[in-house]
């Protein structure tokens, strides 16, 4: 991902959000994960699912302006983490890693304002399931 200039927002942005089929608010699985900017800031608020706590979070520091960062969200069998620029700068025990089958992906989802100052680039979800696919795409 890449902030485009030095705007900031006053609020909460949504960049990237995946949420299971039929969650809501406050509930497991809406925010599997939920990557937000605060408010005038260039950091990031990510949320997630992480042993049963839907709003598990973590704040990063601040990100350069006009320089592509890599961020990595990752779970395992037994640990939940997050990586930018390839180093761990959050990492917890996961007790009780979930699977959902049916997952949407919103880029700026459509309970928050969208963060138009940012750009992704080389999304990759990686999750294993036993289940076919289907073809719908919210991306």
């Amino acid at each position: 991902m890449k902030f485009m200039n030095d705007d900031v927002y006053p609020v909460y942005a949504n960049i990237l959000r995946l949420a299971a089929s039929g969650t809501g608010q406050n509930e497991a699985g809406f925010g599997i994960p939920n990557v937000s900017v605060l408010p005038s800031t260039h950091k990031l608020a990510i949320e997630s699912t992480v042993n049963g706590n839907p709003k598990h979070s973590f704040k990063t520091e601040e990100l350069p302006v006009n320089e592509w960062v890599k961020l990595q969200i990752f779970q395992s069998s037994d640990t939940y983490g997050i990586k930018v620029d390839g180093i761990v700068v959050h990492s917890v025990a996961s007790t009780n890693p979930q699977q959902y089958s049916i997952v949407k992906v919103y880029t700026g989802d459509p309970w928050h304002k969208m963060y138009a100052n940012v750009m992704i680039r080389n999304l990759e979800l990686n999750g294993k399931s036993t289940k076919p696919r289907r073809r719908n795409n919210f991306l």
